[in-house]
């Protein structure tokens, strides 16, 4: 899924429709604490990497 995402990204979690469009999504968190969401397309990958506060993410 990501290249060398253990030394970049320190938890990487499914956290269900985050997006409210039906399809799972997941949301990344790296070394220095920065969040990142990908949303999901329902067919298997996900979308391109959105950063932003967990307030931010859950509103969007």
């Amino acid at each position: 899924m990501f290249s060398a995402w253990g030394t970049s990204y320190n938890a990487v979690v499914g956290v269900g429709d985050n997006t409210g469009d039906g399809r799972s999504d997941l949301v990344e968190r790296d070394t220095a604490g920065n969040l990142y969401r990908n949303a999901g397309d329902g067919k298997g990958p996900f979308g391109t990497s959105r950063s932003g506060t967990a307030a931010a993410m859950a509103a969007s």
